[in-house]
């Protein structure tokens, strides 16, 4: 008993003190601060009441347990004297020949390991990933926990019915599945939450599995070590193995119900949306006859691509983008888009003072080209489905409105929740089967009538809708897929399978052609030339997804009634000159007046390697091409 009580001990304070605390999110009506804190800890009490239950019990009964030579004392009268008597027989042992009760298998432990299985993987790690990503799901907490709540019953069902029919079966095959039941459970927790740190892109990609050789082999270590470590304590601990993985599987699933409700406090997770937006394709197509001002963000849009294709592979490009001005020298803010878009929007850079939800609320609520649209008369709509904004000044634009979203397929729903916590938990050779899992949990509150940025279904929508025409003046901001990955698209914007090796090039030409047919439209309806806009990307591309390389996008503009050839600039740009440039065009400046900066100048860019670090570069006298240029300031912003 000693020996396991201190197995147990070590085992805890491991545990306890390896586990990296991650971000949650839990519903008032469902399951309060306390309650999960409290639930975390008892169970986690579980461990130390369940190796010294026996020695409570014998302290409470005077601190000596009964033997089985134990005398009961008998009265009786002596015929003597009449006296009443004691006196004591020795405690009798049953018959060697009388039937003995079989000893019952384990199952209680195997609950315990069954019940901390299916919360780990089917309850914790789905809201783990939910409350960590918050602002990039649509949906919210009181969407999902029906549904979570649901998986994890049905798993804990399924599990506890195996054990139970094994044991029937057969008591070998009982304590097999218990053993390897144990193995990967404690396997699975140290490669989901400790040797996370590396896990290549979710985004739909396929990562480049040659890549992630190290990785593959700590999880053929850490698999191969815990399947030992097991076996060896089967063979010191014997019978008591089995309350060990039991009581041990019990304080592992506490440490991450308390994990989980202090990752709820740190991230403010109770706090339900001022407003759950719900951003549909209204307005679309829909122009003015009047005047139009309008952003196209295509995705990952890099400028030297464009410019090789523009040069070399194909020249026409030129002709499609007459009357625009191209600005190859154009450095972006940030590599990723989370943070480049409010950057766009409003001219305000993300330092990490606060929250980016609080950031990017009050930047977007605040901005300068808004205010300015609106006061001028313009309608706006936000075809966008990144940015974040959680005041009610988000209703302004004409396509969204408040709402609450429903999952729309709880069986995908739960499908992907399982395949998101197998990527998790599962060794690195076994996650490439799963590339695309946080990419089909983003999308499960789609519908038909919302904004998708997919190309190919915004090229459906304009194809089946045309374009149509306002007096009033018009803001349109459309965020549309351009070349991001999972690569998926031919020049002709056809869908190409994953199979076939799709290209960033092909997406880019497939790019192009939404644009060119975009434009099309806009001179058909006679919009074209009473309109500003802006081509652009939110950041460049570079392959391995490096932070530096991204930092060049698309640039193209064109000013109120501008005719002229194909045009390029050798001006130096930067995301923070936007505002001013805004300004000039709604003011009828030109497109090649925009920019005063020559190449002699510092520009910044901000990038981040881990959640809640940022470092800020710097490009000096360099065109922003030139990744080798880029050299760190030493500025850092990082945020608890």
């Amino acid at each position: 008993m000693k020996r396991l009580a201190l197995l147990a001990a070590l085992t805890a304070s491991f545990f306890l003190y390896a586990l990296p605390v991650q971000a949650a999110y839990i519903d008032p009506s469902v399951m309060t601060y306390a309650i999960q804190a409290i639930a975390g800890i008892v169970i986690a009490l579980s461990t130390f009441f369940g190796v010294y239950a026996g020695r409570i019990r014998q302290r409470f009964r005077g601190g000596e347990s009964r033997k089985n030579d134990e005398r009961d004392d008998l009265e009786f009268h002596d015929p003597r004297d009449g006296s009443l008597r004691k006196t004591a027989v020795p405690f009798m042992e049953p018959a060697e020949d009388l039937p003995r009760e079989k000893p019952k298998p384990d199952l209680v432990y195997a609950l315990f390991l069954a019940f901390s299985l299916s919360f780990m993987f089917c309850f914790y790690e789905p809201l783990q990933i939910f409350f960590t990503n918050l602002i990039e799901f649509d949906y919210e907490f009181r969407n999902i926990i029906g549904w979570i709540t649901l998986l994890f019953f049905i798993a804990f069902a399924l599990l506890a019915l195996l054990f139970f029919l094994s044991g029937k079966l057969s008591k070998k095959l009982f304590y097999l599945l218990f053993f390897l039941g144990s193995w990967l459970f404690f396997a699975m927790y140290v490669q989901g939450t400790i040797l996370i740190s590396d896990l290549p892109s979710t985004s739909g990609a396929a990562p480049d599995w040659s890549q992630y050789g190290k990785q593959e082999l700590q999880s053929l270590l850490l698999y191969g070590s815990f399947f030992v470590i097991g076996l060896v304590l089967l063979r010191l601990l014997k019978k008591k193995f089995w309350a060990f993985a039991g009581y041990g599987s019990l304080f592992v699933a506490g440490i991450l119900a308390v994990t989980l409700a202090v990752t709820c406090v740190r991230n403010d997770g109770m706090r339900r949306s001022v407003i759950s937006p719900r951003i549909s394709r209204d307005d679309l197509n829909l122009v003015s006859s009047n005047r139009n001002f309008i952003i196209l963000v295509m995705d990952a849009m890099d400028s030297m691509t464009f410019k090789t294709m523009t040069e070399t592979d194909d020249p026409e490009y030129k002709e499609y983008f007459e009357d625009f001005t191209y600005y190859p020298d154009t450095l972006a803010g940030y590599p990723y888009t989370r943070f480049s878009l409010p950057l766009i929007l409003s001219g305000e850079w993300f330092e990490n003072r606060q929250s980016f939800t609080e950031f990017s609320t009050a930047a977007l609520k605040n901005s300068k080209l808004f205010s300015s649209l609106e006061e001028q008369g313009y309608s706006m709509s936000l075809y966008e489905n990144e940015v974040i904004c959680e005041d009610r000044s988000f209703l302004r634009f004409t396509n969204i409105t408040d709402t609450r979203f429903e999952i729309e397929n709880p069986v995908r729903f739960m499908e992907d929740e399982l395949r998101m916590s197998f990527y998790m938990f599962m060794p690195y050779q076994l996650k490439k089967y799963t590339p695309d899992v946080f990419a089909r949990l983003a999308d499960q509150a789609s519908t038909a009538d919302l904004f998708s940025w997919d190309n190919i279904r915004i090229h459906d929508y304009f194809k089946e809708n045309g374009m149509e025409t306002t007096e009033d003046s018009r803001f349109v901001y459309i965020h549309a897929k351009g070349a991001h990955l999972p690569f998926e698209y031919d020049r002709d914007l056809n869908r190409i399978p994953e199979e076939e090796n799709p290209t960033y090039i092909g997406s880019v030409e497939g790019t192009i052609t939404l644009i060119h047919e975009y434009l099309d439209l806009l001179k058909k309806t006679g919009a074209y030339d009473n309109s500003v806009i802006i081509i652009m990307g939110d950041h460049g591309y570079v392959e391995n997804d490096r932070s530096i390389g991204r930092q060049n996008p698309l640039l193209l503009v064109k000013g109120f009634g501008e005719h002229h050839p194909f045009a390029e600039s050798g001006r130096s740009v930067s995301f923070g000159d936007l505002m001013e440039a805004y300004r000039l065009l709604q003011d009828g400046a030109s497109s090649e007046t925009l920019f005063p900066y020559g190449r002699e100048r510092s520009r910044r860019y901000l990038y981040y390697t881990r959640e809640n670090e940022i470092t800020e570069a710097e490009l000096k006298d360099a065109p922003a091409w030139e990744t080798e240029s880029m050299r760190r300031t030493g500025r850092e912003f990082n945020r608890e």
